[in-house]
């Protein structure tokens, strides 16, 4: 039987497979709304006082995966830039940003934050 937390980031790369095929916006919103679903699960692994630091390794791991991903498509956006720092950067921002609305009790809905993270995300990788 597998345990929560691998079930629950399997469950993702399941939504990833297909969500990540979106425009920034759009995938951002997707996770955003799997993590809104799933608040009582995330909000206890990465945003409260026992959160287990094991799973955000493993969740930021996975962020910075997609990312690594990702940034080959960009075309030299980032020239000049080391790929490891760019990814470690955006992949932190995203985690932290989603750490900080579950702490709040996601208080606006995922179109709203996916809009604004979106937008972030787009122009770094």
């Amino acid at each position: 039987m597998k345990s929560p937390s691998r079930n629950s980031l399997n469950q993702l790369k399941e939504t990833d497979e297909w969500a990540c095929q979106e425009e920034w916006i759009d995938a951002t919103q997707i996770f955003f709304e799997y993590f809104e679903k799933h608040f009582l699960f995330f909000s206890t692994m990465l945003a409260s006082k026992g959160a287990a630091p094991s799973f955000r390794s493993q969740f930021l791991e996975y962020i910075m995966d997609g990312f690594k991903d990702e940034l080959q498509k960009t075309n030299g956006k980032n020239e000049g830039l080391s790929d490891d720092v760019v990814v470690q950067f955006a992949a932190n921002a995203y985690v932290g940003v989603l750490e900080s609305r579950l702490k709040d009790g996601m208080p606006s809905p995922p179109k709203t934050i996916a809009r604004e993270l979106g937008i972030l995300l787009e122009g770094i990788l």
